[in-house]
């Protein structure tokens, strides 16, 4: 049960239809694809759940985050998502790592640590530059931070 993990949400202008998103998955998929996108549900839940601090379990969570089922078909038709899938943030401070969130557009992107704004700004800069380099000239993004809970789901009366 962790509470040192923060996400922030960051979301392109551009819209993605669930259908339209699904229409984009194979089929079929190899074996490999299925093998290892189950490991890495079994790594995050490990990670998730282990009490070892972060920097002991950085690089499992990260890799972990990578999804070959849908991620790959995905992010062909959001502007600069690929690259940014692709990008290694071992080297970044806070930032453990991404991912396309449901069918898209947004992601989410693990951090830890204190300084979630330097976090941000990063990921901002890398997604808009990579949009940029797609030819998306305007690409504002937006971004929500969400602290983690180790309550789980809970109801509240409505007053």
């Amino acid at each position: 049960r962790r509470d040192d993990i923060r996400l922030i949400t960051v979301t392109p202008p551009c819209k993605r239809d669930t259908a339209q998103a699904r229409s984009l998955l194979p089929r079929t998929y190899p074996v490999s694809d299925v093998v290892s996108a189950l490991n890495n549900v079994a790594k995050l839940i490990t990670c998730l759940s282990s009490n070892l601090p972060i920097q002991k379990i950085r690089h499992h969570l990260s890799s972990a985050l990578k999804d070959p089922i849908h991620q790959p078909y995905r992010a062909t038709v959001i502007p600069g998502l690929s690259k940014m899938l692709e990008f290694d943030f071992s080297s970044c401070d806070n930032i453990i790592g991404l991912y396309l969130s449901g069918a898209g557009p947004s992601i989410q992107v693990l951090t830890y640590g204190h300084d979630i704004d330097s976090a941000r700004d990063l990921v901002v800069e890398k997604w808009t530059t990579s949009a940029h380099n797609e030819g998306s000239t305007n690409f504002p993004l937006k971004c929500l931070v969400s602290l983690t809970s180790t309550d789980g789901a809970q109801c509240t009366p409505l007053k």
